[in-house]
């Protein structure tokens, strides 16, 4: 399954970002101060790195609604990460979520945790973006929002 818009893998099977880094630049001042910060940092996207998302585990993922009388208003995508060097843990908060998508269920081994791939943010149109993760053994995380905010703290 091939969500990417500017994520690609050479003949080689090398995940190339060069294409992604330059869209984000043409994007960058259109994006949430935190969204771009985060997105734009290559290193959370690298092999090994203390801030990479990559092999990164699925700790939880919790959707928050809120209500105005009988109307539903704006909801939040709270999504914890375990980092691959279980140090730390990597919070990323979706607000005004317009929509969310996952499949979660493990193609095979559905006991052993899920790695994290890769994953892409873009830009659907003004105001309002997208963050598709992939996970290993066909699990995927999408996410469509206006504001973003994440941390990184250690494990107790």
């Amino acid at each position: 399954m091939n969500q990417f818009k500017y994520i690609y893998q050479r003949h080689d099977g090398a995940t190339c970002f060069d294409r992604y880094f330059a869209y984000l630049g043409t994007i960058q001042q259109d994006m949430p101060p935190a969204l771009a910060l985060f997105s734009m940092e290559p290193d959370r996207y690298a092999l090994n790195s203390d801030v990479t998302l990559h092999d990164a585990w699925l700790e939880s993922l919790n959707v928050e609604k809120e209500y105005a009388g009988t109307a539903q208003g704006s909801s939040t995508v709270n999504l914890r990460l375990l980092h691959s060097s279980h140090e730390s843990v990597i919070n990323l908060v979706y607000t005004d979520v317009l929509g969310m998508n996952s499949s979660l269920q493990p193609s095979q081994r559905p006991l052993q945790p899920a790695d994290l791939l890769v994953h892409e943010f873009c830009m659907l149109e003004a105001g309002i973006f997208r963050h598709f993760i992939e996970f290993d053994r066909e699990m995927w995380v999408e996410i469509t929002f206006r504001g973003f905010d994440f941390s990184v703290l250690p494990r107790h």
